[in-house]
């Protein structure tokens, strides 16, 4: 999960939200670049070609992600990067995560699991 806001308890809330809803969180990190006027506005789910279902499921978590398609990302993974359009104003979801991955699969660039679903970074 990589944070592209500079707003305080973002990257808290994202990582609470990840294990509530059952995914394994990988690794935290900050958008390269990150600061006051330079801040990522949407909140993406990246995905590697075969995992389309997987990255919904992280978006349906956080009620908002604009899903990416993503090469660089590996299988059985997810990124997430937030953006100001994350509201965390409310309490992190407590849905569970799939128990397989025909059913859906996390984010992450790093290994995490849930059920058979695995990493959010």
């Amino acid at each position: 999960m990589q944070d592209g806001t500079i707003a305080d308890g973002v990257t808290s809330f994202a990582a609470e939200t990840i294990n509530k809803a059952g995914f394994k969180l990988g690794s935290l990190g900050v958008v390269a670049g990150t600061k006051a006027g330079k801040e990522t506005s949407t909140t993406a789910v990246h995905y590697p070609a075969d995992a389309s279902g997987m990255a919904q499921q992280v978006a349906d978590a956080f009620g908002t992600g604009q899903l990416v398609e993503d090469d660089a990302i590996k299988s059985g993974h997810v990124l997430l990067v937030v953006g100001t359009d994350l509201d965390t104003s409310g309490t992190p979801t407590t849905q569970a995560a799939p128990q397989s991955a025909a059913e859906a699969a996390p984010a992450t660039t790093e290994a995490a699991t849930a059920g058979s679903v695995r990493c959010v970074n």
